[in-house]
């Protein structure tokens, strides 16, 4: 469960409507040089605006990102040098351990279910740091059990594109 301090409603997540006073980050992606993937899409975000209008989206510059920083501050995000002033910070992949910010929320995949070795050092930081991890692979339907969030392979090609 993650914590509830009154911002996201009743939920343990919070049901889009319910969301008052929440900042969320879209983090550029920086992994790898080619990576052009985005947790959120200005659509999302023109919905996400709309429907909650208490939230706020800030989002890191990017060059690279499938989507231009003009086409997020087009439906209302803001465009901001870091993401210190987020209370959940999204992405895709892995946030560098030195990159993570102190008792903060993150989105992304963490590679760190299976206790893959390679990503012990950022399990380590997440804890070290007390930032509340929401790994995307560990999210599933409480019916089926089926994951809620996926990559296919496709999603992996398209996110590693070049022009």
């Amino acid at each position: 469960m993650i914590a509830n301090d009154g911002r996201l409603g009743r939920s343990p997540l919070g049901a889009v409507g319910a969301i008052r006073d929440l900042t969320i980050g879209i983090r550029r992606e920086d992994k790898n040089r080619w990576e052009r993937r985005a947790p959120l899409t200005p659509d999302h975000v023109d919905t996400l605006l709309k429907t909650c209008p208490d939230l706020r989206v800030l989002v890191e510059p990017s060059t690279r990102r499938v989507f231009d920083d003009a086409a997020y501050t087009a439906v209302g995000a803001e465009l901001v040098p870091d993401l210190r002033a987020a209370d959940a910070v999204l992405g895709v992949k892995e946030v560098p351990a030195a990159q993570l910010l102190r008792n903060k929320t993150y989105c992304f995949f963490s590679h760190t279910r299976k206790g893959q070795p390679y990503n012990m050092p950022l399990l380590r930081a997440v804890l070290d740091k007390q930032v509340r991890l929401v790994d995307y692979e560990l999210m599933t339907d409480a019916e089926s059990g089926k994951r809620l969030v996926q990559f296919s392979g496709f999603a992996g090609s398209a996110g590693s594109w070049t022009e």
